[in-house]
């Protein structure tokens, strides 16, 4: 079995955290500088395959239905995909800090600041793209999911320190 030093799988894991953030943002930010036609045209992609997959019937509606059904979910859709990304940063940035030692709260705490700011930018850059705007409510509902990403991650975070705590407590390793 080979071994490998902790102090280089730790290295390992933050150089790939790292990378996953900077691929998560590189993603937000190229679909914040599509103009607004790419822009619906990427979420009318995703919305279509959504109806296909959970609306009875869909295949055989008429192209009057299917703009109906694309009207009543794509707000939903768009906005559970900003959840999604900026949850899935949230998360990765918090993985990433707790790679260290420090009070975990903290780092709870800077990562969700490091996704505000970067919501705002995104919606900032947004801003300066042809027929795009920029709404603080949209900073809102990227955090949200950045808030629950994060949160559920703190507390698989704390159970286990608190289960490792207790373990240690009795003597077991």
């Amino acid at each position: 079995m080979i071994k490998i030093k902790k102090s280089t799988w730790l290295t390992a894991v933050r150089v790939l955290l790292a990378c996953l953030i900077a691929a998560n943002l590189l993603m937000i930010f190229s679909f914040s500088l599509q103009d607004s036609k790419a822009s619906s045209d990427s979420s009318l992609a995703v919305t279509k395959v959504v109806a296909n997959a959970t609306v009875e019937g869909y295949p055989q509606m008429s192209y009057e239905e299917k703009s109906n059904v694309y009207a009543g979910i794509e707000g939903t859709i768009r906005k559970c995909a900003h959840m999604a990304e900026f949850g899935s940063l949230g998360a990765l940035i918090l993985l990433l800090l707790l790679t260290w030692k420090d009070r975990i709260v903290t780092k709870y705490g800077i990562a969700l600041a490091a996704v505000f700011a970067t919501a705002g930018l995104d919606e900032l850059t947004q801003k300066f793209v042809e027929g795009r705007s920029s709404q603080f409510k949209d900073v809102l509902i990227d955090f949200s999911g950045a808030l629950i990403s994060c949160t559920v991650l703190l507390g698989i975070t704390l159970l286990i320190h608190r289960h490792s705590a207790k373990k240690h407590a009795k003597g077991e390793e």
